[in-house]
């Protein structure tokens, strides 16, 4: 349940509708407000300010706020999560007609969610509905959110006295819809039962069905099929960081960087995302093996029937004019020659080595 909430996580920070959600937010940024920003999507047991009021176990957090889905005393007004006395003042305008500890329908400027109704923009109710305060400012229904937040799905028979969004991951659901274990973002069902989930936690696949399920590689983040190792497509930024891929494949498995080659034809590359390279994407044009430091990738030896050129800085199949091979398979100046300046070609010792200082 633990790496379902994480997951889950990601879509309570997006409090916009699905077309203006930014994608660019950290991973690294969403797992340090994780504690704070946890939503449940069961029903958990009463520990906070409202445990005094709440039947027992019918608690769920939205934001760092523990919420009562269902009040001990049956008349209270369920009203952003908290049991609201049926005489207080307004308490039936938001909450109407309460039984069994839960609201009956939501009036103007609140819609249901659990039980309970929340407002609009308010700071429980923007975590679940995108809508402005007071409603929808067009093709607005009272007591209905219109656009629920991205990582929710807004339920097709919404209403006043119906749950109006449910999250993606949320298996219990209401009205017989149901959101898919492991579920980041989805598209509501077009019949009862769970929504389509359109993209799936880390490191589960199934996005476009009603499932995500597992990776084959734990480390893996991303994949293009379950259970299925080889077929990771992107690394979890922590153990095995590196994405090693099959040959002529776009996918493969997550290694450390040290396992990435066992004959240094490959080296471990930081840039995001991390994967395993050849060692001519951090050299030059057909180097076969190669070494790197904290700063740089050397090659280490060319391949078969190719040479170093002048200064180790190409790999080529002959020696340019006035060089041969002499030692380490390199080409080196000839008796009586020298590199020039830009060490690309072998001069005479009695010229400069740039022409242009004459």
């Amino acid at each position: 349940m633990v790496s379902s909430s994480i997951g889950w996580l990601e879509v309570r920070l997006r409090m916009v509708p699905h077309s203006h959600v930014p994608n660019n937010l950290s991973r690294a940024t969403m797992f340090l407000l994780a504690p704070c920003l946890l939503i449940s999507a069961l029903a958990a047991s009463c520990s906070g300010p409202t445990a005094s009021k709440c039947k027992d176990g019918e608690c769920d957090m939205i934001g760092k706020t523990e919420v009562c889905t269902q009040c001990k005393t049956e008349t209270d007004h369920l009203i952003d999560g908290e049991c609201v006395p049926a005489r207080t003042d307004q308490a039936a305008a938001k909450c109407a007609s309460p039984a069994q500890g839960k609201c009956g329908s939501c009036g103007d400027g609140y819609f249901m969610y659990k039980g309970g109704c929340y407002k609009f923009a308010g700071e429980l109710g923007q975590l679940i509905c995108a809508d402005p305060a007071g409603g929808a400012t067009v093709g607005k229904v009272t007591g209905v959110c219109k656009d629920c937040v991205e990582g929710f799905f807004k339920s097709p028979v919404a209403a006043a006295d119906k749950q109006s969004c449910i999250s993606c991951n949320d298996t219990t659901g209401a009205d017989q819809y149901q959101g898919v274990d492991q579920c980041k973002t989805c598209n509501p069902p077009s019949n009862t039962g769970p929504a389509t989930c359109t993209a799936c936690d880390e490191g589960y696949f199934g996005a476009g069905t009603t499932t995500c399920t597992a990776c084959g590689d734990e480390n893996c983040a991303t994949c293009t099929e379950a259970t299925t190792t080889k077929k990771c497509s992107k690394c979890k930024a922590t153990g095995k960081m590196y994405l090693k891929k099959e040959s002529g494949s776009p996918t493969g498995i997550c290694a450390e960087g040290n396992q990435c080659s066992t004959d240094s034809t490959l080296y471990p590359d930081d840039t995001e995302p991390k994967s395993c390279k050849p060692c001519t994407a951090g050299t030059f044009e057909n180097c076969k093996t190669c070494t790197k430091s904290d700063t740089s990738v050397t090659c280490t030896a060319c391949k078969e029937n190719m040479v170093f050129g002048l200064g180790k800085k190409s790999c080529i199949s002959s020696c340019p004019d006035n060089s041969e091979v002499k030692t380490e398979n390199t080409c080196t100046c000839n008796d009586g020659f020298k590199l020039n300046e830009e060490e690309t070609q072998c001069v005479p010792n009695d010229s400069p080595s740039n022409p242009c200082s004459t």
